[in-house]
């Protein structure tokens, strides 16, 4: 997001610069709350997958581990 203004970003999205500040008070906070949105979507998707009771807690747990691309 360096080196685009809210300008240029709510030129590309639509809302105007008005209604981006009422929303979030900077490019970093709207930056934050992308990311930490994933996060939740992502936490929420691997407790969803995971198996009941003691295995899926290991499933959680372990995702980690278990996800990180393979290094050669």
């Amino acid at each position: 997001m360096d080196g685009s203004s809210v300008a240029t970003l709510t030129k590309d999205a639509g809302p105007t610069n008005g209604a981006f500040y009422t929303h979030f008070t900077s490019k970093d906070e709207l930056v934050a709350t992308a990311v930490a949105d994933q996060l939740h979507a992502q936490n929420a998707n691997i407790v969803a997958q995971a198996a009941p009771g003691r295995d899926g807690l290991e499933q959680i747990v372990r995702w980690p581990v278990y996800s990180a691309p393979q290094q050669p």
